[in-house]
């Protein structure tokens, strides 16, 4: 075997570690990247996962004091903030009882009580008219001077009665609401803890005796 031969094969040798070695770290760097690129997928898909958990796990909470405050501020808007919107057309049904209330009751109260006053002034000039005649709803009426002054007072008794009516329904407004927030905030889970605690009781000798109790706390 010659000495070029010997030679050829030792350079063949030194070149194709080269290119093997070259080769496994090029695959080395890649399997790196690749790896890496999974792994950044995962924890992506992982941190997501998370972020829609916490967005399950928080759940509206209902503060009783700021429902109060909207609903003593402006009807309804506690109510609202509550998700109790059922409730909400009652309260205004309510205003709007006392808004006819005290249309209907100030139009007939205006109404007698010009018919009483003029009638009333007319009898001191002429004893003999004791009547007075009004219209309502286009149907007349004639009433005598004590009938006149009963239903004067009458409606307007109603009318101020009507008047009243508004704060009332606010306050049940305000109330109810209130109420309302502070048992939706209450924890009404079956959980009931049960812990056993010692006790001594005091006997006729002065020694006190051993015992025990079961202690249930309502959450």
């Amino acid at each position: 075997m010659s000495k070029s031969f010997l030679f050829s094969l030792f350079l063949i040798s030194i070149l194709a570690q080269n290119i093997f070695g070259q080769l496994s770290t090029q695959d080395s760097i890649r399997l790196k990247g690749i790896a890496q690129i999974a792994l950044d997928t995962v924890r992506n898909k992982d941190l997501s996962k998370i972020d829609s958990l916490k967005k399950i796990k928080t759940p509206f909470k209902i503060n009783p004091k700021l429902a109060t405050k909207k609903s003593a501020m402006i009807p309804g808007w506690g109510q609202a903030y509550a998700k109790q919107y059922w409730f909400i057309p009652i309260i205004y049904a309510g205003f709007g009882a006392s808004t006819f209330g005290i249309l209907y009751n100030g139009k007939r109260y205006q109404i007698l009580k010009k018919a009483y006053f003029e009638t009333s002034a007319a009898n001191a000039l002429d004893p003999t008219i004791t009547k007075g005649k009004i219209t309502l709803n286009k149907v007349d009426y004639e009433l005598s001077i004590a009938n006149l002054k009963q239903y004067t007072n009458y409606f307007r008794r109603n009318r101020d009665l009507s008047w009243l009516s508004i704060p009332v329904v606010w306050a049940v407004n305000v109330l109810e609401i209130n109420v309302a927030a502070h048992l939706k905030s209450f924890d009404l889970s079956d959980d009931i803890s049960m812990k056993f605690e010692p006790s001594f009781e005091p006997t006729v000798t002065g020694m006190p005796s051993l015992g025990g109790k079961v202690v249930f706390a309502f959450r």
